[in-house]
């Protein structure tokens, strides 16, 4: 089954979700910011041994985990996980979930989930895009983002308890 397939199969399953977006090209240099942990790999992925246990402690249903964003805010499109950041590396040649600034990258994760990442090594990194380079953005008022980490530039890299003193 091809990609394109899955993706409609999915869709016809699931109700309609987004699906072939890939994005725009920014005018000029655009900083983002990404959850990394040790691996390179963003913490709901982290390539780590206990990588599922991360997983559901990052997404439980609890104010201060991004679980508690993804159920419960009222304005968060409709998005099936793998699906968007697929059509973006087919078209890209690399996806990553990221944030549109620290603000809110401090939405998605809040202290209590930083906390919790910092001993697994995670960092913040801040990528610099280039004109020309694609940026979806997902949500709004959220600042959820798929860019391609490999064409950007990383111009710094914070101690995720130093976010704070970063705003």
């Amino acid at each position: 089954m091809s990609n394109a397939d899955f993706n409609l199969l999915l869709r016809l399953l699931t109700g309609d979700i987004r699906e072939g977006e890939t994005g725009e090209p920014v005018k000029e240099p655009t900083h983002v910011y990404r959850i990394e942990m040790p691996t390179g790999y963003g913490p709901f992925n982290s390539g780590l041994p206990n990588s599922h246990e991360i997983y559901e402690d990052l997404t439980r249903d609890e104010p201060g985990w991004p679980g508690y964003l993804l159920r419960n805010c009222p304005s968060m499109k409709r998005e099936q996980m793998g699906v968007t950041e697929q059509a973006f590396r087919e078209a890209h040649g690399h996806a990553a979930y990221g944030c549109i600034d620290l603000k809110s990258m401090n939405t998605w994760f809040p202290r209590p989930a930083r906390e919790y990442l910092q001993p697994l090594g995670a960092k913040i990194i801040c990528y610099c895009l280039q004109p020309g380079d694609y940026l979806l953005c997902l949500t709004e008022s959220e600042g959820e983002i798929v860019f391609n980490p490999k064409s950007a530039t990383i111009v710094e890299t914070i101690d995720v308890l130093e976010l704070e003193s970063k705003l």
